[in-house]
């Protein structure tokens, strides 16, 4: 990945960070790592603990952010999620999954903002 992709994936992360504090969501962790792969962030919002997937763009050329997000990218975000909910020793949590789509605009400032929740079954 380049410089540039991954200065733009942590800015992506830190505006949904922002995102969802401003909605009421609690941060649990960011960037938790798994050997499925990453968890981007989770948090709880009201009775759930949610797993949120940032997806991000930097031009709608080849689609939006939300259609960047893979059935095999999905089966991970599953598995790191049972391996968070198993470290942590969670007694049947009520889990969502969510997604937060960021498109950015030319000069690389966020141009749209929005959720998905319960975008992965």
């Amino acid at each position: 990945m380049s410089n540039e992709k991954a200065l733009l994936g942590k800015k992506a992360e830190s505006l949904a960070i922002n995102f969802l504090r401003e909605r009421n969501y609690k941060i649990i962790a960011q960037n938790y790592s798994t050997k499925f792969g990453e968890l981007d962030i989770v948090a709880t919002d009201k009775n759930y603990l949610c797993f949120v997937e940032v997806r991000s763009k930097s031009s709608s050329c080849f689609g939006f952010p939300e259609e960047s997000l893979t059935e095999k990218k999905k089966r991970h975000i599953r598995l790191a999620a049972m391996d968070f909910i198993k470290a942590n020793n969670l007694k049947d949590p009520v889990c969502r999954f969510d997604v937060v789509c960021i498109q950015f605009d030319k000069n690389q400032n966020p141009s749209s903002i929005k959720i998905e929740r319960d975008a992965i079954c």
